[in-house]
């Protein structure tokens, strides 16, 4: 699967609809992830980006794509998703 954002504040609604697919709670996500579920809920919502922001900023300099690949985590079947930097 690829999925393309335009902003980082995208990013954080695409983990949360992603979430939502997998019918995990903020609070089973959090705990897998090692993080409190209020900075996950914030995470979601657009409010922490400041990470994401910069490395855009960085790719976009260097005219780079943000690929992140992970493992889904019980089909162990490969997805992608991409920031584009353009």
């Amino acid at each position: 699967m690829r999925f393309e954002i335009e902003r980082p504040e995208d990013f954080g609604r695409a983990i949360s609809e992603f979430r939502v697919l997998r019918k995990m709670s903020q609070t089973e996500l959090a705990a897998q992830v090692g993080i409190h579920r209020s900075y996950l809920s914030e995470f979601e919502s657009g409010q922490v980006t400041d990470a994401l922001r910069r490395l855009v900023s960085l790719a976009a300099s260097l005219d780079l794509t943000i690929e992140i690949h992970t493992q889904a985590i019980h089909t162990q079947e490969p997805r992608t998703r991409a920031l584009q930097t353009r």
